[in-house]
């Protein structure tokens, strides 16, 4: 296929029997098209990004390569539940890919970086368990929402939400190692607790 207007990525045959991919530049006077170096003449490629890399917007990046074909449909997504996956224009004119963490008390939803939505039973939809809090920083209220039983057999999406077990203890929550179930550890803070965070 093209990777871009003048370049074709052949597939081959390593000497290991496996599939490899080669990059061959079409040369001068040539472009590529439909995975075939052709004559004509180049273009300037043209990348446009609808959301100009914003990662609290789902957008998406068009690009119209040397050889004038141009392909859209290139959206950002969520790899996980608090990372977006940018599609973004390089310096170059084709898409590139840059990973966002959605930061702080944000999870990323529908190719967005999002606040939590008031009922999370959308979010379950698509990931298991969601920590706003990874570093698991103790200054920071953060919140887990993960699958709990149901009390019918089933599972539902619940938040989990850093919580002052008392003055001076915090309790934060994470995704266990199963990646499905919340799981809590406790803090002694070393001034006080309040609002779900040490002092």
């Amino acid at each position: 296929f093209c990777p871009d207007g003048t370049t074709v990525r052949e597939t081959i045959c390593g000497t290991d029997n496996r599939l490899h991919y080669q990059e061959i530049p079409c040369g001068p006077g040539k472009i590529c098209r439909d995975g075939v170096c052709i004559t004509g003449t180049p273009v300037e490629p043209i990348c446009t990004d609808s959301d100009g890399s914003d990662p609290n917007t789902q957008g998406s990046v068009t690009v119209t390569n040397a050889a004038g074909t141009t392909s859209s449909g290139n959206a950002d997504f969520c790899p996980d539940g608090t990372t977006v996956r940018e599609t973004i224009c390089g310096p170059d004119n084709r898409l590139h890919y840059q990973e966002i963490p959605c930061g702080p008390g944000k999870i990323c939803l529908d190719g967005a970086c999002q606040d939590i939505p008031s009922n999370p039973d959308g979010i379950c939809r698509f990931y298991q368990c969601v920590d706003t809090d990874r570093a698991d920083d103790p200054g920071f209220a953060g919140a887990v929402i993960a699958l709990v039983p149901d009390g019918h057999g089933g599972e539902k999406c619940q938040q989990h939400n850093d919580v002052c077990e008392d003055e001076h203890t915090l309790k934060q929550y994470a995704c266990g190692p199963d990646r499905r179930h919340a799981i809590s550890n406790t803090t002694v803070c070393p001034n006080a607790c309040s609002n779900g965070v040490c002092r």
